[in-house]
C-alpha cells in the first residue's frame, strides 16, 4: 500500500487503523515532506498520526540507509504482526542512491521463529481439556491459519467450535460448529456456549462482543486464552490459564 504525503496518508487512516487493530502484517509506504518544509500545506506529524491509530511509524532516513530502514520495517511487520507506516521524505526520494553497499550490508530477513508455549502450560491445558465434559473452542483472527489443527483437537476432545465475528466462516459446514460467539450468536449457540464447562479462546481476545459482556461465561466455567502475545492474555477478562504460543 502506498500513499501521497499529508492528506494522502490521512485519507487512509481508517484502513490503517483497522489493519493495526487486527495485527495485520502490512507496510504502508508513504511520501513525507522534507524536514525543511515547515510551511508546506502537506506538512503534518505523520509519525504521531500513525502511532495514534496503533500503527508503528518507521522512516527511510537517507539513501545510504534505505535498505536497512526498509528491512527493519519489514521485520517489524512480519515478525511482530504489525502495521508499519514507512515514511519516505521527498528530499530522500530525490537524492542519488549509493553506487554500492558496504560488505556485510543486510540483504535478507531471517524467517521468524514460531512462538512455543511453555511445557507446563501445555500440560495444564491438556489436563483441563481431558477433564472437561462440555468444552467449547472459540477461534479468533489469530487462529485463522490453524483450522485443521483446531478441528482435529476439537474432535479428540469432543468440543464444539465457534468463532469471533472477524473469523466468521472458519468452521463453515462443520457438524459441530456453533457459528459466531457473541452478539451474533443464535439462541441455541448462546445456550450451548453458556453450558460449557471449559471455554478456550484460540487467537481470540474474548472481548465484550465475543462473550456478550461476559454473559456467555457461566459460573464455574474454566476459561483459557491462547495467544502469541503475553499482553493479550486476560486483557479483557479473567482467565484461569493463559498460554503464550501459536495454535499450531
Amino acid at each position: 500500500m502506498s500513499t501521497h504525503q499529508g492528506c494522502g496518508l490521512s485519507n487512509a487512516v481508517t484502513g490503517i487503523g483497522e489493519a493495526a487493530k487486527s495485527r495485520t502484517p502490512l507496510i504502508v509506504l508513504t511520501a513525507d515532506t522534507q524536514a525543511s518544509a515547515v510551511r508546506s500545506n502537506f506538512k503534518i506529524d505523520q509519525d504521531a498520526l500513525a502511532r495514534s491509530v496503533g500503527a508503528v511509524s518507521e522512516r527511510i532516513h537517507s539513501p545510504a540507509t534505505a535498505v536497512a530502514d526498509t528491512l527493519r520495517a519489514f521485520r517489524t511487520a512480519r515478525n511482530e504482526r504489525r502495521t508499519v507506516v514507512l515514511n519516505l521524505p521527498l528530499d530522500v526520494q530525490s537524492a542519488p542512491a549509493p553506487a554500492a553497499h558496504p560488505a556485510g550490508y543486510p540483504a535478507a530477513v531471517a524467517d521468524a521463529q514460531p512462538v512455543r508455549p511453555a511445557a507446563a502450560s501445555v500440560r495444564r491445558l491438556a489436563h483441563l481439556i481431558n477433564a472437561a465434559e462440555r468444552p467449547v473452542f472459540v477461534a479468533g483472527r489469530g487462529a485463522r491459519n490453524a483450522r485443521e489443527e483446531l478441528l482435529g483437537l476439537a474432535a479428540h476432545a469432543g468440543a464444539l467450535v465457534a468463532t469471533s465475528a472477524v473469523a466468521n466462516g472458519l468452521f463453515h459446514d462443520e457438524d459441530f460448529s456453533l457459528g459466531i460467539s457473541g452478539g451474533f450468536s443464535s439462541p441455541l449457540s448462546a445456550e450451548l456456549i453458556q453450558g460449557a464447562d471449559l471455554i478456550i479462546g484460540w487467537g481470540c481476545a474474548l472481548n465484550m462482543w465475543t462473550m456478550r459482556h461476559g454473559h456467555l461465561i457461566s459460573g464455574g466455567t474454566a476459561v483459557v486464552q491462547v495467544d502469541v502475545e503475553d499482553s493479550a492474555l486476560g486483557a479483557n477478562r479473567h482467565v484461569d490459564l493463559g498460554v503464550v504460543g501459536m495454535p499450531r
